[in-house]
């Protein structure tokens, strides 16, 4: 998915909770703020995130390549890394936390770094890493939790 249609239907995110699929079209090693060393193997990524306020505005920030970073998931998604934002999925509820740790439980999304974009809540982990054949896996746990792609497939 090229960055120009995510942005143009980043226009009808609306709800709290997101999930960013990404791809890392090579292996990379990023120093996360305290968190350390992340080691990013070339392959898909999911990270969860929240905005109580303007789902719109985060979801362009995230998109932003040069960034101010505050967040973990800023290290990743900033220049000079090469990854493209594949799908997002929304949801009209705040569950960032559930839907991590459902995630974390499953048999197809394997931790990253403990810590990565959970230095607020009590979860192991918002960032995952999941193997291609185990994205239809995926999808159907967040259409079941009633998130919303925002590219449909």
């Amino acid at each position: 998915m090229s960055k120009v249609s995510i942005e143009s239907s980043i226009k009808k995110a609306n709800g709290f909770t997101y999930i960013l699929l990404i791809y890392y079209n090579e292996s990379c090693d990023i120093v996360v703020g305290r968190l350390g060393h992340v080691k990013i193997n070339k392959g898909y990524y999911i990270y969860i995130g929240s905005a109580k306020k303007n789902i719109n505005s985060r979801l362009n920030r995230h998109l932003s390549a040069k960034k101010n970073k505050f967040w973990h998931i800023d290290y990743v998604l900033s220049n000079p890394f090469p990854f493209l934002i594949v799908n997002i999925w929304t949801s009209q509820e705040l569950i960032e936390c559930q839907i991590s740790k459902e995630l974390f439980k499953s048999n197809y999304c394997y931790l990253v770094k403990k810590g990565f974009g959970s230095s607020d809540c009590h979860c192991t982990t918002h960032f995952f890493r999941i193997s291609k054949n185990k994205l239809g896996a995926l999808e159907d746990k967040l259409m079941e939790k009633r998130f919303a792609p925002l590219i449909d497939r």
